[in-house]
């Protein structure tokens, strides 16, 4: 089974995070500081890590760094939850091993889409079945999630 560290100052946010990965068959485990987290990491890294990107206090940076310091085999995947596209930004946490980022406010549809896009989970049978209803009835599926593109920071 897939585990996961939903990291994130609201509490609202990790439950309702680690509720969606519930679902999908990952084992979530909520922490909201981030030295806990990269604490937690050392000790037993998960598979994948949902960051708040947003954290205070540059508390995001801090677990990208405790990551990056752990040994290659056992670097968790690094999703990111942003509230804003700021194309700076993201260059930095893309460099720094992001994987995919999701904007919030998110729905379960979009974690689901990023964390099976990823390979980290496998589609809900609710998605297959909307996929086969649709193609059966001969209507188009509705797109997924549309990646925003990060672009490259001018220098």
């Amino acid at each position: 089974m897939t585990t996961c560290m939903v990291i994130d100052e609201s509490d609202i946010i990790m439950s309702f995070a680690a509720e969606v990965l519930g679902d999908l068959g990952v084992e979530a485990r909520k922490v909201g500081d981030p030295d806990a987290a990269i604490k937690t990491c050392a000790e037993t890294p998960p598979d994948v890590i949902l960051l708040d990107w947003d954290m205070p206090a540059l508390g995001a940076m801090q677990v990208m760094k405790g990551v990056a310091a752990l040994e290659a085999d056992k670097r968790p995947t690094l999703v990111l939850t942003a509230t804003e596209n700021d194309l700076h930004e993201m260059a930095i946490a893309r460099a720094a091993g992001v994987a995919d980022v999701i904007f919030k406010p998110f729905d379960a549809f979009q974690m689901s889409e990023a964390f099976c896009a990823l390979g980290l989970a496998a589609p809900e049978p609710a998605q297959a079945d909307r996929k086969s209803r649709a193609k059966a009835a001969d209507k188009p599926v509705a797109p997924a999630r549309q990646r925003a593109p990060v672009k490259k920071a001018a220098s």
